[in-house]
């Protein structure tokens, strides 16, 4: 698929397509390729003029990519491939962490060292800087139903708020003793799973109330690069540095299972295809996918 490790991996809102980004043997190349991992054909190919990118999100029409260096992002196109105008900035300074996408098309949010970036598509001037409560934006995440947002901060605490307008906020939890790493929705939006740079992995209901915690043991001592969550609630999965994925119980945090390949890249993210019977992550040359429909049942 691709000649060089996948960097990252991303579906489309109907999970039906999957993106793949990859570094080229060209200075500050980067490709993106979408697939049609059912049919097993490849619909497009382009390449766009970066360095580095910090992430992948698909709205209904557009791909977005965002980078590390800077506090803004591009998009190209998930009909045809091809490239939009830049969103955003950059402001001086600034550097991104993590970013969520509308999937109308109505906004991109990008977390900060400095607070949460509110970018419009179409409109590279006048956007605006929000500050969570004065902290530093580690991690983002958005429900499924597309209206509430999480915002993992670097004093350890979990805000959720409107998506629309994140300076309304619903609730917010001290929850880890580090930096909230990772952010995933999941059960319709009922379930919330963090991971921090404390080494455990905590699960939250949508009041904001604590559910367990995975601790550093079960997770082997190792850093965790990815979440995702079931559809359906029944677990959480995490890809973890020894590049093996395991899989917790969400009721009560016991280990379920655990899958390893030489090839995993977990940094590159997990996505979840089928209705959650397929997982997919990046591999050294292709997009790995794992059966997981008997987990849970």
């Amino acid at each position: 698929m691709h000649a060089a490790p996948v960097q990252k991996i991303a579906v489309d809102s109907k999970a039906k397509l999957v993106f793949t980004a990859a570094r080229t043997g060209v200075k500050d190349a980067i490709e993106l390729r979408c697939w049609d991992l059912k049919k097993k054909v490849e619909l497009w190919k382009t390449r766009i003029r970066a360095a580095d990118l910090h992430d992948l999100s698909a709205s209904k029409e557009k791909l977005y990519f965002s980078y590390p260096e800077f506090a803004a992002c591009n998009y190209v196109r998930i009909e045809d491939g091809k490239a939009g105008l830049p969103i955003g900035g950059p402001e001086r300074g600034a550097t991104s962490t993590s970013f969520v996408c509308d999937p109308k098309d109505d906004w991109v949010w990008i977390g900060t060292p400095k607070g949460l970036l509110r970018l419009t598509p179409g409109v590279i001037k006048g956007w605006k800087t929000r500050s969570a409560n004065d902290i530093g934006v580690t991690s983002l995440a958005l429900a499924p139903n597309g209206n509430d947002l999480a915002i993992g901060g670097e004093d350890g605490s979990i805000q959720w708020g409107h998506a629309g307008n994140a300076s309304v906020k619903k609730k917010r939890t001290e929850g880890h003793e580090g930096p909230v790493t990772h952010l995933v929705f999941g059960h319709k939006g009922k379930l919330l799973a963090s991971a921090s740079d404390d080494g455990t992995i905590r699960l939250w209901s949508s009041s904001g109330k604590k559910r367990l915690v995975i601790s550093a043991d079960l997770l082997g001592g190792n850093k965790v690069e990815s979440l995702a969550c079931d559809p359906k609630g029944a677990w959480v999965a995490a890809a973890l540095t020894d590049k093996s994925i395991r899989f917790f119980e969400s009721k009560n945090g016991q280990l379920l299972t655990q899958l390893r390949d030489d090839a995993l890249l977990p940094g590159s993210g997990m996505v979840l295809l089928e209705k959650g019977k397929v997982l997919a992550t990046g591999g050294e040359e292709s997009v790995l996918l794992w059966d997981i429909s008997e987990l849970g049942n």
